[in-house]
């Protein structure tokens, strides 16, 4: 044309294992079979192979598409993401920031899909009226882990504040670093109200249910990144027999690897990856994830989010080991 999510619940059992076994990995380049067997056409002149959405799918002016929110915190893969849902379904992603817009997305003939927002962490609508409820009815929540996508978040504004083109450069490390010990903790405090915010609006995840999340560190790995597509693909057939997503996995295989690893929406800013953080911050990011632990283990969703915590945990004490001493930090 957003790894441990394999444990969330029996009911993605056999999606992984059929997934799994579609497409086998080489050990030094694990998109080679990718390489060799998705079959590749002229979007502009030809039809797409059989069990392969169009890329862009006329609808019936009567028939509704049933458009449901993309929230992630900026930063987090919501382009990405939304690239692969339309990639998957043929249909319409759109970024939505007025009321009136949102009051027609769901006209007869609308052929938008997936909105994306990054409410409440960007105001663009007011608070004291927004009820996302009133709007749609499902969501899919894009989760990338606070280190990665709070300086992510700041890649943008940085390319913003200097009229540098969207997704093409880095902020350099000492931008980073000054921003990072003015602003890490208050956007710390931010991705943990966009997350549940969203998470306390849909209560019921899964097939069939009205939320489903997308992790950018499953949905963009090597190896499990395809499994991740596929639970996305049934759960947006899920939400509406006129959704159509592809299903077949050979096919969601393929889509997955040319949107996201084959350069047709991934990124590729120049500059330096390394965003050092100091303990102080590593020891506020796994004070915020345990309490983000504590207020859905109860829950009855608790099964779909709190694997992904204990995951983002994990991450966190490993970036802990990584760092270098604090006064290398200055």
């Amino acid at each position: 044309y957003n790894r441990t999510m394999a444990s969330f619940g029996a009911s993605f059992g056999a999606i992984l294992l059929l997934a799994t076994a579609v497409i086998a990995t080489d050990d030094t380049n694990p998109f080679v079979q990718y390489e060799e067997n998705c079959p590749t056409w002229d979007a502009h002149t030809e039809m797409p192979p059989e069990n392969y959405p169009l890329a862009y799918r006329d609808i019936p002016s009567d028939m509704v598409v049933p458009a449901f929110w993309q929230a992630s915190y900026p930063g987090s893969g919501a382009d990405m993401n939304g690239a692969l849902i339309s990639a998957l379904t043929g249909l319409g992603f759109e970024y939505v920031s007025d009321l009136e817009r949102l009051a027609h997305l769901n006209d007869p003939g609308d052929r938008t899909l997936s909105v994306k927002t990054h409410y409440p962490r960007l105001l663009t609508f007011p608070p004291e009226d927004f009820n996302p409820h009133e709007f749609m009815d499902s969501l899919v929540l894009v989760l990338r882990h606070p280190m990665s996508a709070i300086p992510s978040f700041l890649n943008f504004e940085y390319e913003r504040d200097n009229d540098i083109t969207s997704h093409s450069t880095r902020a350099p490390l000492d931008v980073w670093m000054l921003w990072r010990d003015e602003n890490f903790e208050d956007e710390l405090q931010a991705w943990v109200d966009h997350t549940t915010f969203w998470l306390d609006q849909y209560l019921f995840p899964g097939f069939g249910g009205d939320r489903f999340i997308s992790v950018y560190e499953g949905v963009t790995d090597d190896i499990d990144g395809p499994k991740h597509a596929q639970q996305l693909a049934e759960f947006l057939g899920s939400i509406d027999e006129n959704i159509q997503p592809a299903t077949d996995p050979d096919a969601v295989a393929c889509i997955w690897y040319k949107f996201i690893k084959a350069g047709h929406v991934a990124t590729h800013r120049h500059g330096s990856t390394y965003r050092p953080l100091r303990q102080e911050h590593i020891d506020a990011m796994v004070d915020a994830l345990l309490g983000l632990r504590a207020r859905y283990e109860a829950r009855e969703d608790a099964w779909e989010i709190l694997p992904i915590l204990d995951l983002y945990l994990d991450m966190a004490e490993d970036k802990r080991n990584e760092e270098p001493p604090a006064d290398e930090l200055e």
